[in-house]
């Protein structure tokens, strides 16, 4: 009885209908790409390490983002790579060195990478295969997400790094974070001829584990055994501390995290304003409810009702729109731009909040609707 009412209320003015979809839709569709943009800055905290396949990553107690990654010296690799639940480790090498425009000639700062070409370092199967075409020295692959600033290149041009001129041999796409305007990467050996870097040194070493270690245990004992220079991180680790890096530390995450906390905001207010306003046109039927013996609690739930109504209608399209802007945003950005289901769910779960609240708010307001002031 009560949803056929405020599903008639609804259905009776499609054009005033329409206009209230249409606002709700737009704050949620505001609230998306809200949300979707400060996920993408927890996720350039981590694109870079999503590129590895490890169980565990040795850094440098130094570390200080990619930008500042620091050193270890190599031959803890070496040591760590003795005890019997460890398969591989692998040494990986990072600085951010210049990129020069081939068209302007402006040098933009692009994360360089030296991975060692006999180890499967990475996790995608498309970069194992991309891998192979870095064997011939000083050429490297290039992440085609760099941004549009480094000028344009094509796969067997030439490119200039710092003071080397290398061929691009290969690209993918995988995305680049903000520490840097683009990716290359290159073997062990093309980066120390094109880097001044320390031969015995390494950014992160990668660990990789037999399948039925206890990996715990094997931590405390590293930590124990390794000198203070150096930490071992679990892939989860690594993430929440980036993620807490550009999220808390980095003002893009706090400007971000604004964002997300204005829009629902601004929803909260439109909203707020919409049910008002219908509830101070629609006084005198909310009075005839009351009158023909509607309780006060039957009133209320048309009201919540023909909200949630409201709401579900408007998130649909909004979803939508949402979808149709992230695919876009994903084509267009170097970081990687996803409307991930859980996504959904944390816009359904603010959206109906508000729309909790906002109903709450206006019920006040139902209390003016008297019997007695239509006779």
């Amino acid at each position: 009885m009560k949803t056929p009412l405020a599903w008639r209320k609804i259905c009776h003015q499609k054009t005033h209908t329409l206009v209230v979809i249409a606002a709700i839709g737009f704050t949620i569709t505001l609230i998306f790409m809200q949300c979707i943009v400060f996920n993408v800055c927890r996720v350039s905290g981590t694109v870079f390490y999503d590129l590895f396949d490890f169980d565990l990553l040795v850094i440098s107690s130094d570390y200080d983002g990619l930008v500042d990654p620091g050193q270890f010296s190599h031959q803890l690799l070496q040591s760590i790579k003795r005890e019997p639940e460890v398969i591989a480790t692998t040494p990986i090498r990072a600085v951010n060195i210049n990129w020069r425009n081939p068209s302007n000639g402006q040098e933009y700062p692009v994360q360089l990478v030296g991975v060692d070409l006999s180890d499967p370092v990475f996790r995608s199967d498309h970069l194992k295969t991309l891998k192979s075409y870095l064997s011939r020295p000083m050429t490297v692959m290039i992440d085609r997400r760099s941004l549009p600033a480094i000028g344009k290149w094509h796969i067997n041009d030439t490119c200039r790094l710092g003071a080397s001129q290398l061929d691009i041999a290969a690209a993918y796409s995988h995305g680049i974070g903000f520490s840097a305007f683009g990716c290359v990467v290159c073997g062990s050996q093309t980066f120390l001829n094109v880097v001044p870097y320390d031969g015995s040194k390494t950014t992160f070493g990668l660990v990789r584990l037999a399948g039925d270690t206890n990996r715990d245990a094997l931590i405390e004992r590293l930590r124990e055994s390794l000198p203070d220079d150096v930490a071992v991180v679990t892939p989860e680790e690594i993430s929440v501390s980036q993620q807490y890096r550009w999220i808390v530390q980095k003002p893009v995450g706090i400007l971000l995290g604004s964002g997300v906390i204005i829009s629902v905001l601004v929803a909260s207010i439109i909203l707020h304003q919409i049910l008002s306003h219908d509830v101070n046109n629609h006084l005198h039927e909310y009075a005839t409810l009351k009158a023909i013996g509607y309780y006060d609690s039957k009133v209320k739930s048309v009201l919540f009702i023909q909200a949630s109504l409201w709401t579900l209608l408007s998130f649909l399209p909004a979803t939508l729109v949402a979808w149709i802007l992230c695919r876009y945003l994903n084509a267009h950005t170097p970081v990687p731009v996803l409307l991930a289901p859980g996504l959904l769910v944390i816009v359904l779960a603010i959206t109906a909040t508000i729309c909790l609240v906002c109903g709450t708010m206006v019920l006040a307001k139902l209390k003016r609707a008297d019997p007695v002031d239509l006779f």
